[in-house]
């Protein structure tokens, strides 16, 4: 008898327990019942990585160098604040750009300001503005140059100092000042550096993308984004990915 009643009662909890498992998982959001598997994850990701390809460089507004009708384009994605973005573009980027293959590329920047309140939005803004009146690399090196002048971010980005600078590089002032005041380019700078950290998982400054796709280097057993890479090493993986 007591027997039966232990397997009687055995057999209560375990419909009991099944039950509340049976409500529990359908009371559940939908996502947290089922992690998205791997290959779902990847999937999604090269979607992704489509869409950016498909229109997202179309929409640089910069000034580029080389020839613009080439098949073969290359972005720079850095930021005014970044000292190794900084010395990318002075020990890399300047040199490759007076080299005779840019017969056949064409070079832009463009820009990871991190949201309404970075320090370094203004920069990217001046440099748009500056682009407006057809003077784009003239305020791309200023804004290097402030970077580096061993003030802190926020004295070396005022306005004032950015307004100086556009003077000096004859700049159209008042055109100059109220596309900064309107935040001409604000929203445009922003959505692009957050499409940037959607994409991509690892994503720091400097980093540039060929046609598209980002400049990786084998590294720990595995291929990672690199960013501020010597002239020879840039060169020849610049060679290796565009079209022919």
């Amino acid at each position: 008898m007591y027997k039966d009643l232990m397997s009687l009662a055995l057999v209560v909890l375990a419909l009991v327990l099944i039950t509340f498992f049976a409500l529990y998982n359908a009371q559940m959001p939908e996502q947290e019942r089922f992690s998205v598997a791997p290959k779902e994850k990847q999937e999604a990701k090269e979607a992704a990585l489509l869409e950016l390809e498909k229109d997202f460089y179309a929409n640089i507004y910069l000034e580029g160098k080389g020839n613009d009708k080439s098949k073969n384009f290359i972005t720079v994605l850095s930021d005014y604040a970044c000292p190794w973005s900084n010395k990318f573009y002075n020990e890399t980027i300047k040199p490759f750009l007076s080299q005779k293959q840019l017969n056949d590329i064409f070079v832009q920047y463009d820009f990871l300001s991190l949201g309404e309140q970075s320090p370094t939005l203004i920069a990217s803004e001046a440099a748009y503005c500056a682009n407006d009146q057809g003077k784009f690399w003239e305020m791309h090196d200023k804004m290097f140059g402030l970077s580096s002048s061993g003030q802190d971010i926020e004295t070396a980005f005022a306005k004032e100092n950015i307004y100086k600078i556009a003077k000096e590089i004859d700049l159209i002032e008042d055109s100059f000042k109220e596309c900064i005041e309107n935040k001409k380019y604000r929203s445009l700078i922003v959505k692009r550096a957050s499409h940037y950290l959607e994409v991509f998982d690892k994503l720091g400054v400097p980093s540039t993308f060929v046609n598209g796709k980002p400049i990786t280097l084998f590294i720990d057993g595995s291929e990672q984004m690199v960013g501020a890479i010597d002239l020879k090493t840039f060169t020849d993986k610049i060679n290796e990915m565009k079209s022919r």
